[in-house]
């Protein structure tokens, strides 16, 4: 697909707007879950599975007497880990189509026999929740259809049961992860996407990895419009760039979306982080805990954020292969899907007219006609600058000196700018302000237009670029900007702080359309700063 849009659809983003007084509550999970047994067989792994679904069900309890109207829990909570290809169908079940007819597991005998399903059906019921959970779920073949080796399809899945029992979607994880690869197949094609409606907005479900990626969030948020992104994950922090709550936040800012992210909570393996984004307004709460081994609920009442986000070009491209498909093939579809043929003529008459109308308008002067930003261009390095590794990736830096300054870095196409002061002090810790502009290669193939502000540690020296979580020094201002960047990027906004704080955005810092710029407001930033990051994801570049 052409996203030579994006700058518009960042623009409709920007616009996007919350209705004042219409809330509600929601709750996510960083549970400490069971771990699988080192001998797994069927009996082992139902052990781990009712071990685990009997803490989600007094978890699921509190947030109900809480007045929780949805609870989400984390990619694995209910399997563990450890498993193979061989052992995962052990921790397995079907997962039926729920779009082809409504299914309600807690009171249909044709159920008896799971426990996964069964079970969180009926907690749905018992407590009149919304709950959204991550299973194991594994599909006999079709004769017609192309099999793996071992005659069976096995997916990382996540599924929402509605406050009425019924399992309302199902969605298989897209883009499988580095060692998942070896036991999980991926997901695809618009009658995989799960989305569905409820009275305070429709949501949508993406998975870990996934949220690095274009699909399905371009679909969901840009075609379908949804207002709330349900998150399962098992993400493993990696700083300065990509510690879990430092990106959800970045992600909800971009996509101006609420974003439900629930992430296991297993410090050993660097797993923690979770929280409740509210688009641009970002974090309402959230949690990093790398100390205590205690699962943590956390509950907010979340502002209604219904989306205005729609863009013609992505909702057309929807709408072409939901019109190419046959009968049988629509029934597998979600209604919200389909819903939007019925819609189609109506909503393309008016999408065409809104993008005209911006499209003659001055925000075009943001672009060149080769897809860069038209922004003045720093190419001036001096010879301080030195490389380093930064998330497996081969950085050009440029070390920060004395109280305040303005320093410019460049790598490939891109240049970073900037504008500093700090408080004053007779030493000054090592940061640097670096630029990558490539593409990234380990764990998975993505490219990349970064420019980072990073502490450094100690005994680096100039090799910046490796995890650290603490800092002491104050930023009392920052403003740093890329340009050079294709207008095809998308611009993720972070600061984190000292032990892995998020600083305030409207009190602390803001970032703005199109996000090539952070600027600190007011005092700047309360707490000593680990990172300021615009993290540039040039999604039609991964496959080169």
């Amino acid at each position: 697909m052409d996203l030579s849009c994006v700058c518009w659809m960042l623009f409709l983003c920007a616009i996007s707007v919350v209705k004042a007084g219409d809330t509600f509550i929601a709750a996510v999970v960083e549970p400490v879950t069971s771990e699988v047994l080192s001998s797994i067989n069927k009996e082992s792994a139902l052990k781990v599975i009712n071990k685990n679904l009997n803490h989600f069900e007094e978890l699921i309890q509190t947030a109900s007497q809480q007045k929780a109207r949805i609870i989400v829990f984390p990619e694995y909570g209910i399997t563990g880990f450890g498993q193979t290809r061989n052992t995962a169908p052990y921790f397995g079940e079907k997962v039926p189509n729920p779009y082809m007819s409504s299914v309600i597991p807690c009171t249909n005998v044709q159920f008896n026999n799971t426990t996964i399903l069964k079970k969180l059906s009926c907690l749905a019921i018992k407590n009149n929740i919304i709950i959204v959970a991550n299973v194991i779920s594994v599909e006999p073949c079709q004769v017609d259809a192309p099999c793996p080796p071992d005659g069976q399809f096995i997916y990382n899945t996540d599924v929402a049961f509605a406050s009425n029992g019924q399992l309302v979607a199902r969605y298989h994880k897209m883009k499988v992860y580095a060692d998942e690869k070896e036991i999980f197949d991926s997901g695809f094609g618009l009658d995989n996407y799960g989305v569905f409606k409820t009275d305070f907005g429709t949501i949508g479900l993406f998975t870990c990895f996934d949220i690095l990626f274009p699909y399905p969030a371009i679909d969901l948020v840009y075609g379908v419009g949804v207002d709330i992104m349900a998150f399962p994950t098992a993400w493993m922090n990696e700083l300065p760039l990509l510690s879990a709550v430092e990106y959800q936040e970045a992600w909800a800012i971009h996509y101006n979306t609420t974003l439900l992210a629930s992430n296991q909570h297993l410090p050993i393996v660097k797993m923690t982080g979770s929280g409740i984004y509210n688009g641009q307004i970002g974090a309402l709460t959230y949690h990093y805990d790398m100390v205590t081994y205690r699962s943590k609920l956390l509950i907010v009442d979340v502002p209604n954020h219904r989306s205005t986000n729609i863009v013609p070009e992505v909702r057309n491209k929807i709408i072409s292969e939901l019109k190419a498909m046959d009968k049988h093939s629509l029934e597998r579809v979600s209604p919200v899907l389909r819903a939007l043929l019925d819609e189609d003529n109506q909503q393309q008459q008016e999408d065409n007219q809104q993008q005209q109308k911006y499209m003659n308008g001055d925000h075009n002067k943001f672009l060149q006609n080769d897809g860069t930003k038209n922004n003045q261009k720093t190419t001036h390095q001096d010879n301080t600058t030195f490389q380093g590794i930064l998330n497996d990736d081969m950085y050009t830096f440029q070390p920060l000196t004395g109280a305040s300054g303005q320093i410019s870095i460049c790598n490939g196409t891109i240049c970073c700018h900037l504008d500093f002061t700090r408080r004053e002090k007779s030493s000054y810790e090592l940061y640097a302000l670096g630029a990558f502009d490539g593409l990234h290669t380990h764990n998975g193939q993505y490219y990349l237009q970064t420019c980072s502000l990073v502490r450094c540690q100690v005994n680096e020296g100039t090799k910046c670029g490796g995890e650290i979580e603490t800092a002491t020094e104050i930023f009392q201002n920052i403003s740093l900007g890329i340009t050079g960047y294709n207008s095809k990027v998308h611009l993720f906004p972070e600061i984190v702080t000292n032990k892995v704080n998020l600083a305030v955005i409207g009190k602390e810092w803001i970032s703005e359309f199109p996000y090539d710029h952070i600027r600190t407001v007011e005092n700047g930033i309360e707490n000593p700063l680990l990172a300021a990051n615009i993290y540039g994801r040039w999604y039609e570049k991964d496959s080169i």
